[in-house]
């Protein structure tokens, strides 16, 4: 019995330890394995790890794409897919044929992170151009934001 014990007693420490070093990463360490992920066009890890509020808004930008013929048909040229598959596309869907759209060789890479607070500014470089990602606290773990920069203005 006090094997049993101390094997328990192992496990739920490895357990403990595991589930804290997953929820308390850093905004560097987050949005490294967004960047890995996007270089590699792991696109629906990349949406596991977007904002809920990103969600939202791209529902909804879908939801206007879908209520507009000539946005639906151009959306859905765009997309590769037939106008009337538009109607049944998740919000999930479209971002990840989105940005399968993107036909760049170059890769991300992560030229620095600002933290502050909540909200962490990802500078990143593809190529020659520079970009900003927007990262932001959310339960605990640091998240893509990609409606950051709608709710600023």
């Amino acid at each position: 019995m006090p094997i049993l014990l101390k094997f328990v007693t192992i496990m739920m420490t490895i357990f403990l330890f595991a589930g804290c070093s997953q929820s308390a990463k850093g905004a560097k360490e987050a949005s490294t394995e967004v960047i890995k992920l996007l270089n590699v066009k792991n696109y629906s890890e990349v949406w596991k790890r977007t904002t809920s509020t990103s969600k939202v808004k791209l529902t909804d930008i879908l939801t206007n794409i879908k209520s507009a013929p000539n946005m639906k048909a151009m959306a859905a040229k765009t997309l590769g897919i037939q106008t009337d598959k538009m109607d049944t596309l998740t919000a999930e869907e479209y971002f990840i044929a989105s940005m399968n759209g993107d036909k760049r060789p170059e890769k991300v890479e992560l030229v620095k992170v600002e933290e502050q607070g909540d909200i962490a500014r990802v500078t990143t470089k593809r190529g020659t151009s520079q970009g900003i990602l927007t990262f932001r606290k959310e339960n605990g773990k640091w998240m893509l934001d990609m409606a950051f920069e709608e709710r600023e203005r």
